[in-house]
């Protein structure tokens, strides 16, 4: 028996691969308390399978970087062709070709949700071969928090710029978060510096009454946004902050310059992706498709990559417009 890892070179799949490699992490649900992850039963990995259409030329996902962290993590890897007219018979085809050659009997996948109707449960059926999701429904920050502790390191290798857009919904807020964060950001400024002549004051045993600048009434949401705009100063979120000219305007979230080609970090968390998930009701993990990422660091892997941008491209097709990094050589 033997466990093959869906394996696209992202960070969910990286992830995956080592919650089935005993690693373990606190915030991530145990087989006993979810039985989707299988983690106690599942045998050794001992492939890592990209499923991907003849000729395809993932930009997200570029095969020559999955080849060379299949070699850093020292583990076999193959690619198995799906193509239509029927994607479902396909995908089982080729599993029950990797159960009869491999000896495959579980599939690990970095998935979280369910965005494709049920595809996977789909495809395993009558295959010998059992589905295997340790991420399966866990929050997306307890998610985030395991790759960071865990020291599993990527960057955002791609974007749907049609994903960031303001919602309609929000557009009133986003227009004061965006308009008011200069001000809020002097205003505490002038909150500190009167502490400092509250203490001076009170050294001379003057009592100096300090005024706490009036509250923020734009709402909850945009409450829950500021203090994320805050620590983006300097970002494209600053930028778009800082061109908001006259009542009402409002600027996309600039998806490119805030996430194409940055490393998926605590403050990037914590910053443009917090952003993006109050404005633009973004998913931060991506698993709408909102971003994807290559790995370029973990645990497991022999030497890191020395993942560089060489450039940013663009690409639309139909309803969507994707910006992806090229990378340079390995």
């Amino acid at each position: 028996m033997a466990t093959a890892v869906s394996f696209t070179g992202g960070k969910d799949s990286m992830l995956a691969l080592h919650l089935a490699s005993g690693h373990h992490h606190p915030l991530i649900p145990s087989a006993a308390a979810n039985p989707q992850t299988q983690q106690s039963q599942t045998p050794t990995v001992t492939l890592l399978v990209t499923f991907a259409p003849p000729g395809s030329d993932f930009k997200a996902h570029p095969l020559p970087v999955i080849k060379a962290l299949a070699e850093a993590l020292d583990i076999p890897h193959v690619r198995c062709e799906v193509q239509p007219p029927s994607f479902l018979d396909s995908y089982r085809q080729q599993l029950r070709r990797l159960h009869t050659e491999h000896g495959i009997t579980h599939l690990v996948t970095g998935d979280i949700l369910d965005v494709a109707g049920g595809f996977m449960e789909n495809v395993v059926d009558g295959t010998n071969v059992q589905l295997v999701r340790p991420l399966w429904q866990c929050p997306r920050r307890n998610v985030l928090t395991a790759l960071h502790d865990l020291g599993i390191r990527s960057k955002i290798s791609c974007v749907d710029v049609a994903k960031y857009q303001v919602n309609a919904a929000l557009q009133p807020v986003a227009a004061g978060v965006l308009q008011s964060q200069q001000h809020m950001v002097l205003q505490a400024e002038a909150v500190a510096e009167a502490a400092v002549q509250q203490d001076a004051a009170a050294d001379s045993n003057s009592q100096a009454a300090l005024v706490p600048p009036q509250p923020c009434q734009a709402g909850k949401d945009q409450a829950q946004v500021l203090p994320a705009l805050q620590d983006c100063r300097g970002t494209g979120v600053a930028a778009s902050a800082a061109a908001s000219a006259g009542p009402g305007a409002v600027h996309a979230f600039d998806a490119q310059a805030d996430l194409l080609g940055q490393e998926l970090t605590e403050e990037l968390v914590a910053g443009p992706l917090s952003v993006a998930e109050q404005l633009c009701r973004a998913d931060l993990c991506g698993e709408h498709g909102e971003y994807h990422t290559l790995v370029f660091d973990a645990p497991m892997m022999s030497v890191p990559l020395q993942l560089v941008a060489a450039e940013h491209k663009t690409v639309c097709s139909g309803a969507y417009t994707h910006a992806y990094v090229v990378w340079g050589p390995l």
